[in-house]
């Protein structure tokens, strides 16, 4: 039978294991993404929240919008993504 030093120690070592490997999981930052240089067809315009204007002549598409917060919206104002 293991001594209380041990079974601290081996707890410890446990919840300190899944904390770090939690925490690197789920950090996944913009700059990790990839996306594809290919624009939208469909895309009339881009909204963005942060100043809420309309953005014409995008060439973006749902990847690159979604790294900036906006989104695609179709010529019928009728969202794409």
């Amino acid at each position: 039978m293991g001594s209380c030093n041990e079974i601290i120690f081996f707890t410890s070592f446990i919840v300190f294991g899944i904390l770090f490997v939690r925490n690197n999981v789920e950090k996944v930052e913009a700059a990790d993404i990839f996306c594809t240089q290919e624009c939208n067809p469909e895309a009339f315009y881009m909204l963005c929240p942060q100043n809420n204007t309309r953005i014409y002549n995008v060439c973006k598409n749902c990847c690159q919008a979604r790294l900036l917060s906006c989104h695609l919206y179709r010529a019928d104002d009728s969202l794409i993504c």
